[in-house]
Order: C-alpha cells, then sequence, then structure tokens
C-alpha cells in the first residue's frame, strides 16, 4: 500500500501547491513510484504547476462519477503520474468531493500519493486529511499564516490523522549554526518568533528562490526545470527525511535515481525537540471518516470548517462538530 501525504494549509498563496509538486517529483527523482493528486476541488493549479496538460477525463470527471481514477492519469516530469483537476465552474459543480477518497486510494502500486489539497478549511480538505498517513503543513513565517497553519494541525489531530511536520517556505538562509543571514547572529530572529506558535517540528526549509517563478513562465516542474536551486534542493531534501532515503543530486533530467547524500537529510528525527510525536492515541481513520469522534476532544483544537455542500456531498465537519 502507498503512503499517502496530504499537503495542506487553511491560508491561500503561501506555496502549498508549490510544495505538492516539489515534494511528489523529488520523490519520483528518487526513484519512487509517485501519483500527485489535485484534491484543490475549486480552483486546481497542479497541471500548470508541474507543467502538464489534463487529458480528456480529469479527477472532475472521476468526483462526477463519470470516469475511473485511472482514465484520469496523464504522464508528469521525472516519471511521476499526475491526476489532474478541471477548473472551470462546471466541472466543480458537478464534482462530489466524497470521491476523494476512492481516488486517493485508488493507487495501491504505487509507493507514494501526494494530494495537494484546497486552502481553507473545506469538507474535500477534511476527508483527505483523515485518511492521509502523513499531513504536511505548509507555512511562510507570516503571523496570519503561523495561525491558520497551527489551525489546521488542530483540524488534523482532531480528524484522527497524523501530522508529521511544517514546510517553512520563503524561508530566510540559514548558516552553519542555524542562524538565518537577518539575524546577525542574534539567538532569536523574527522568524523564529514567529513560529512560536507552532505546535509542530520545522521538516524543512524552502528558502526565498527566483527560481519558483522562472519555473512556472517556463511552464515546468521546478525540480526538473532546475535541481540545482536552493528551493529544489530543499525539496529533495524533505523527500529524504520523510522516507529516509539519500537525497538526489545528479540533475533529474539525467533520470538517475541515486545519489550523494545531502547530510543534514537522511531521516526524519526520532528523539531530540524535532522528534516526530507519537501517534499511538490517534483515532482510526474510519472512525473520522464517519464523524464517530470523541465529543470530549479539546477546545484548543476547535477548528472551524468553510461550508461546502451540506446536501450529502461531505457532513464531515458538520458530523465532527455537531453542526
Amino acid at each position: 500500500m502507498p503512503t499517502v501525504y496530504a499537503v495542506a494549509s487553511a491560508k491561500g498563496g503561501v506555496g502549498k501547491t508549490t510544495t505538492a509538486a516539489g515534494l511528489a517529483t523529488a520523490l519520483a527523482a528518487a526513484g519512487e513510484s509517485v501519483v500527485v493528486v489535485d484534491g484543490d476541488v475549486g480552483s486546481p493549479a497542479l497541471a500548470d504547476t508541474l507543467g502538464v496538460s489534463p487529458g480528456a477525463v480529469t479527477l472532475h470527471d472521476v468526483l462526477a462519477g463519470r470516469a475511473e481514477p485511472a482514465a484520469a492519469v496523464v504522464d508528469g516530469p521525472t516519471g511521476l503520474r499526475v491526476v489532474p483537476g478541471d477548473p472551470s465552474l462546471e466541472a466543480f459543480a458537478a464534482a462530489d468531493p466524497a470521491g476523494l477518497e476512492a481516488v486517493v486510494t485508488a493507487f495501491e502500486d504505487a509507493s507514494s500519493v501526494v494530494v495537494d489539497t484546497s486552502a481553507g478549511l473545506t469538507h474535500a480538505t477534511a476527508r483527505v486529511l483523515a485518511l492521509a498517513d502523513e499531513t504536511l503543513l505548509v507555512t511562510t513565517s507570516d503571523p496570519r499564516a503561523v495561525t491558520a497553519t497551527e489551525k489546521t494541525r488542530a483540524l488534523t489531530t482532531r480528524l484522527g490523522g497524523h501530522v508529521a511536520g511544517t514546510v517553512l517556505v520563503r524561508a530566510g538562509n540559514e548558516d552553519e549554526d542555524g542562524e538565518t543571514a537577518e539575524s546577525g547572529g542574534d539567538s532569536e530572529t523574527a522568524e523564529s518568533r514567529s513560529l512560536e506558535g507552532l505546535e509542530t517540528p520545522v521538516l524543512a526549509r524552502v528558502p526565498e528562490d527566483s527560481t519558483v517563478d522562472a519555473a512556472v513562465t517556463a511552464g515546468e516542474s521546478l525540480v526538473a526545470f532546475d535541481p540545482s536551486a536552493p528551493a529544489s534542493v530543499a525539496y529533495r531534501r524533505l523527500a529524504a527525511t520523510l522516507t529516509g532515503r539519500e537525497a538526489v543530486t545528479e540533475s533529474v533530467h539525467s533520470g538517475a535515481s541515486e545519489g550523494s547524500v545531502d547530510d543534514d537529510s537522511s531521516e526524519v528525527p526520532t528523539d531530540g525537540p524535532d522528534a516526530r510525536p507519537n501517534d499511538d492515541s490517534s483515532e482510526p481513520m474510519s472512525t473520522a471518516l464517519t464523524g464517530s469522534t470523541d465529543a470530549s476532544a479539546s477546545a484548543d483544537d476547535e477548528s472551524g470548517g468553510q461550508a461546502h455542500g451540506e446536501n450529502g456531498r461531505g457532513g464531515l465537519l458538520s458530523r465532527l462538530f455537531g453542526r
């Protein structure tokens, strides 16, 4: 069975889709069999970010009951399989987000399935957070983004999901001692202060990198467009951290699946301040999906969702929070 990664953020514009695309491409470049799904039912943008064109069948056709998940797959960079969406309003109106579960679990031959979720806390996003094996939260150091990230963490926990950690995008450059360039050696920076509210470790720091915009302009995936770019290196390190494999440092254009080791990215920490939390107490995914969760959950984890169809399409949040 594949490992399902949800890439999520309650705030838009923080680099969530770029992160989903970068992680998926880096995993594929490392030799993984990877499917990446555009789970942003309302505003799908993954195809453009990866530089691929949707086929005659998209995710929205699957969610409308007109096709099977395999029919929506198109080839992406580095051997990646992509399930793109249809950005039209007509496709959105016909799509039933409840079908995302069947899409995400359809690719049993893959080693990893990466799902780009929608911004905000929608019923579609909640379904993915509940069934994913690992959720990656994406944020910038903007306090509003950090607050939204913590809200997403709380919802994921409430749903019984597991948060692997946070990806900090547009981060300042760190030196070998972990200080950012802007700090001048100070023990605490504006960036670090803004992250104090996060209750999850930062797994990866993706620096501000003009190559991201250049790749978009060129219509190519970032990691394939310039494998040596700082942001590309960061996404390869993230992939290595999640899988415990060596980070690919050779050009993905060469098709190489082995590379030299990025020496700070060999595996997920198992102890110390960056250790992943023990998820033994997490609720079963099936329980979260049926909404029969423990009503005594902490009030700190209350995270209101955006209404998205109370007509039977996705009452997960309504059932979960008694609405």
